[in-house]
């Protein structure tokens, strides 16, 4: 890593991330970023010894990981450590996976027994309170790092959207701190960016489920409903709860590239209930999304007939110490959400293609009914051409189901609007590095799949898959690379790309 100049004791804490749009004006640390860290998604039911290892697993490398980090920060001319800035980049705490509901512990209510915990304020604490106390081992060496003179930032996703909630992030704050000797220093080490993490002139960072149709909510400023202390409804959100959780056999990761006739092969090779069963589940969620939604819509116009979102996007605006016409540019970026209309929520469960299908079914036996000969062939062939061109048309205007595409070009726009040179996302799980337009944009990846990789050799290729990004230096100076954390070898190594293909792979860090 190159080095960088030493900043004053002074420096760094004026350079502390505050609030929802976190700016440091100098840079007095390393970033070390980890995307999509998923603490907690193995506690689904029934909790089987397997997910038990995987739990542990996953403490066991993020613990190495934190330990090799403080044994090997970079230094400046004088020789003295560089803080790190650890940035968890969305989706660190999964609430929404955490599918646990010990009825000897809770009160449910009758469609809680049905669909597992809602996605109120109160179900919230409960899930971090027991991911904090399956993953201890974590927290605590997490708490360790911090301890050491580093400080940490989560940046909030669409699986830890939870953390918008103001009890929520003291309580993570407490099950941290609660290993500390000095509970009260470490606490002010922890930060909180529900929208983006931002350093003038040198990185802006957001988890990226904004551009995501799936998974962003119908303000994605705004993702809590007040009167109810709950969430509001997400795609990913209700059909995880109303359809994924009373049918647990369906594949919950990696869904990005399905197709429509994946989903049915899965219903009917491997669902493990009737197809009337799956269809009324289905029905069920579908039912409750667009109810729920609608309700979310109105108060979302409400809030901007208030003038309340645009107060909201000047407090953002005065805390990142960005023009607030900055602020609102980013904000345009936004990719509207499933439930935004009705003709949206039709596309994504491809009614419009089934609509489409049986109309042309039904055109198909009325005009053999009525002609023969060559005008049935000649309107055979013509209606065949418009099918094509209105299905094309369809595929085209369906809302993306894997946005990683769309990220090069929104991390330019981004780019140009805040003028820093590197612009971060995660949510997608796909590492990253490359340029576009002159803006460098990076995805460091996921650690979700390395509870589940198959341990390898010391002498084997790595299957471990915990990737991240380190961030050193500013300006012409700043060096960006994404490095594969061997849990094996217990060392990092430094990951080259072109694009998303990787080119080389070198030891770098140690």
């Amino acid at each position: 890593m190159p080095k960088k100049a030493h900043n004053t004791a002074r420096a760094e804490r004026s350079a502390q991330p505050q609030g929802p749009a976190s700016r440091v004006t100098r840079p007095s640390s390393s970033l070390l970023i980890v995307s999509d860290l998923h603490l907690g998604a193995a506690l689904r039911p029934p909790l089987t010894t397997k997910a038990l290892r995987m739990i542990v697993k996953l403490d066991h490398a993020l613990e190495r990981f934190l330990e090799y980090h403080l044994a090997h920060s970079a230094v400046d001319d004088l020789g003295e450590p560089i803080p790190w800035t650890l940035v968890f980049n969305g989706d660190t705490i999964d609430f929404l996976h955490m599918g646990l509901s010990a009825e000897e512990h809770l009160s449910l209510e009758e469609e809680e027994a049905l669909y597992g915990l809602s996605f109120v304020r109160r179900r919230s604490r409960w899930k971090l309170q027991e991911i904090a106390r399956y993953h201890r081992r974590a927290f605590k060496a997490l708490c360790r790092f911090i301890e050491a003179g580093n400080q940490c930032v989560f940046v909030i996703g669409n699986h830890d959207a939870d953390l918008w909630f103001e009890r929520v992030r003291r309580d993570l704050r407490a099950s941290i701190a609660r290993h500390a000797r000095k509970p009260k220093a470490v606490k002010r080490m922890i930060h909180f960016a529900p929208w983006f993490y931002y350093e003038e002139g040198r990185v802006y960072i957001e988890h990226g489920h904004r551009f995501d149709p799936y998974s962003t909510f119908p303000d994605p400023l705004s993702p809590i409903n007040r009167e109810e202390s709950s969430l509001e409804p997400t795609f990913g959100h209700w059909g995880l709860r109303y359809f994924c959780n009373p049918v647990p056999s369906f594949p919950i990761h990696d869904l990005e590239d399905w197709g429509a006739l994946d989903f049915l092969r899965w219903a009917f090779n491997r669902a493990g209930v009737g197809v009337a069963s799956l269809l009324l589940f289905y029905v069920r969620f579908l039912w409750r999304y667009a109810k729920d939604t609608t309700s979310a819509r109105l108060s979302v116009h409400r809030d901007r007939a208030s003038d309340r979102r645009s107060r909201r996007l000047s407090r953002y605006a005065r805390k990142a110490r960005i023009s607030l016409k900055r602020v609102r540019a980013l904000d345009a970026l936004r990719i509207q959400h499933i439930g935004a209309s009705w003709t949206r929520i039709a596309m994504a469960i491809y009614i419009d293609r089934i609509l489409l299908l049986l109309s042309t079914g039904a055109g198909l036996l009325w005009w053999s009914s009525v002609t023969e000969g060559w005008l049935w062939g000649g309107g055979l062939i013509i209606g065949a051409l418009v099918f094509g061109v209105i299905w094309l048309v369809l595929v085209q205007l369906r809302p993306p189901q894997n946005t990683h595409p769309l990220l090069g070009d929104i991390a330019q726009q981004i780019g140009e609007i805040t003028g820093v040179p590197l612009v971060i996302f995660g949510h997608t799980h796909h590492p990253t590095l490359t340029e576009e337009g002159g803006v460098r944009w990076l995805n460091p990846g996921s650690w979700e799949h390395l509870p589940r990789a198959q341990r390898h050799g010391v002498d084997e290729p790595c299957t471990c898959s915990a990737k991240f990004a380190v961030v050193s230096g500013e300006r012409e100076a700043m060096d960006v690379g994404i490095y594969l954390w061997c849990e094996v070898r217990q060392r990092a190594e430094q990951v080259n790309y072109q694009g998303d293909h990787v080119i080389s792979c070198e030891l770098e860090l140690d």
